[in-house]
C-alpha cells in the first residue's frame, strides 16, 4: 500500500517539475521583457529631450550642418563646411569635407523629418569625386528607409541617423544624459 500511494506523488513530481519550470521561465522572461521595453522607453525620451533642448527640429538646414561639423570637430575630426554656388546646383546641398583618419568624406547633412530614400546617396556618390572624396557620408535628423541602409553597405556609405546623432550630442555634453 506504501508503494502504491509512492507512485502518483513520483509520478506528480516528474510532471509538476517541469511545468513550474516552464512557468517561472516565461514569468522571468516577461519580466526582462517588460524590463528591456521600460528601458528602451527611457532611451527615446532621453533623446527627444537631448533633441529639444538643442531645438534639432527647429533648426535651418544651415545651422544644422554648421552644428553638425562642430560636434565632428569635437569628435575629433577636422571638419569644414563646403560652400556651393547657389546656381550650379539645382538643390543646395548642405556639404561638410571631413577627413577621418579611413578616407576624407564628403557628407551631406539632412535635418529632416521623414527616412533618407537610396536616391539622396546615390547624388551624394556621384558628387564625391568633385570633391576629392573617398567615401561618403549622411547625417540626418530623421531615419533611413531600409533600402538606403542596403545601398550604403554598397556604397561603403557611413549612415548616422536621429539615435546616433543624439549620441554624438551627449558626448559633447554628457550632463544631459540625467535629464
Amino acid at each position: 500500500m506504501n508503494l502504491a500511494s509512492d507512485v502518483p506523488t513520483a509520478a506528480a513530481l516528474c510532471l509538476g517539475l517541469p511545468i513550474l519550470v516552464g512557468v517561472v521561465f516565461v514569468f522571468a522572461a516577461g519580466f526582462a521583457f517588460a524590463r528591456d521595453q521600460a528601458q528602451q522607453q527611457h532611451t527615446r525620451q532621453i533623446n527627444e529631450d537631448v533633441a529639444r533642448r538643442v531645438r534639432l527640429d527647429a533648426m535651418s538646414q544651415t545651422a544644422f550642418r554648421d552644428y553638425v561639423c562642430s560636434l565632428l570637430v569635437r569628435r575629433g575630426y577636422a571638419a569644414r563646411v563646403v560652400e556651393i554656388d547657389p546656381d550650379a546646383e539645382p538643390v543646395p546641398l548642405m556639404l561638410l569635407i571631413v577627413e577621418t583618419p579611413q578616407a576624407r568624406r564628403l557628407a551631406l547633412t539632412l535635418r529632416y523629418a521623414r527616412a533618407v530614400s537610396p536616391a539622396t546617396l546615390r547624388l551624394l556618390e556621384q558628387r564625391k569625386a568633385a570633391f576629392g572624396c573617398a567615401a561618403t557620408m549622411v547625417i540626418t535628423s530623421g531615419s533611413f528607409r531600409e533600402d538606403a541602409r542596403q545601398l550604403a553597405g554598397q556604397l561603403g556609405c557611413e549612415l548616422v541617423d536621429r539615435v546616433a546623432l543624439v549620441a554624438w550630442i551627449l558626448e559633447a555634453h554628457p550632463e544631459w544624459r540625467a535629464v
